[in-house]
């Protein structure tokens, strides 16, 4: 039960995130953006993602299985 809540934003058995990379994309990408920008400033998303980005935050592996890492299984 512990080890369940310590990162679940990152698990993609939880929130189905494979790292905080995507979390960002994903908050730039939401209709709530203009209100994160209000908290945290206008250049937040002041980022260069690449254009596979989409692509990586679609799998649970992200990145590692694009470069070529074994999948795992659930």
């Amino acid at each position: 039960m512990l080890s369940s809540s310590q990162f679940p934003p990152v698990d993609p058995l939880e929130m189905g995130n494979p790292d905080t990379a995507c979390i960002t994309y994903k908050l730039s990408l939401a209709v709530y953006r203009p209100l994160f920008e209000e908290v945290w400033g206008k250049g937040s998303f002041a980022i260069s993602f690449p254009a596979n980005t989409a692509s990586i935050c679609a799998t649970r592996e992200g990145l590692r299985y694009l470069a070529g890492a074994p999948r795992q299984s659930c």
